[in-house]
């Protein structure tokens, strides 16, 4: 028997009030002349408010993870792909914004994003990453807490790391200092 809104939105409150791991993304499955600049708030505002609704009792709680899936889509968008691209990075921003805000408050938050890469399907890309290769990287990551991940993003199986300044770069060459990429596998 289906619930009632009333009582959909309570089991969905209790589920989230008690989430240690969250993972979130934006989902547009649709035909390309479908989607327009009228889409991406209400794609965007689904990012913001589940994030939003689970970080109280995160907060509350001293611990949690939240893995928001992320593409590249944000820096170079394809033809007709604006809402898309716009979404994608609204959310980036907003797990950097939430980094800074959180990360040193609440060190036992660890949140991140991530990249699962383009999946395998029978339809868009018969050539891509199997899903179940894909869905254990993104387990592997939601499930490890550790402190150092936050702000951290990952592409697929490895950390991404952005490119350094010319100033960064000679500073790491003097003291030796070496990023080196975490991997998932």
């Amino acid at each position: 028997m289906p619930l009632a809104g009333q009582q959909r939105r309570w089991v969905l409150q209790q589920s989230l009030s008690t989430t240690q791991v969250f993972a979130r993304t934006v989902i547009f499955w649709m035909k390309r002349y479908r989607r327009s600049w009228i889409q991406w708030p209400l794609t965007w505002e689904g990012v913001f408010n589940c994030c939003h609704a689970v970080l109280p009792n995160m907060v509350a709680q001293g611990t949690g993870r939240i893995v928001n899936i992320s593409t590249f889509a944000h820096l170079a968008p394809a033809p007709a792909e604006a809402a898309y691209a716009i979404t994608k990075g609204a959310a980036r921003t907003l797990t950097k914004a939430m980094v800074a805000d959180l990360g040193d408050r609440f060190p036992g938050i660890v949140i991140n994003d991530w990249i699962p890469g383009e999946l395998k399907t029978q339809t868009r890309n018969p050539n891509g990453i199997e899903p179940a290769t894909s869905a254990q990287w993104g387990v592997r990551l939601a499930l490890w807490r550790n402190p150092m991940l936050t702000g951290r993003f990952f592409d697929q199986d490895s950390e991404y790391l952005e490119p350094l300044s010319l100033k960064r770069s000679l500073l790491n060459q003097v003291t030796g200092r070496k990023h080196v990429a975490l991997r998932l596998s």
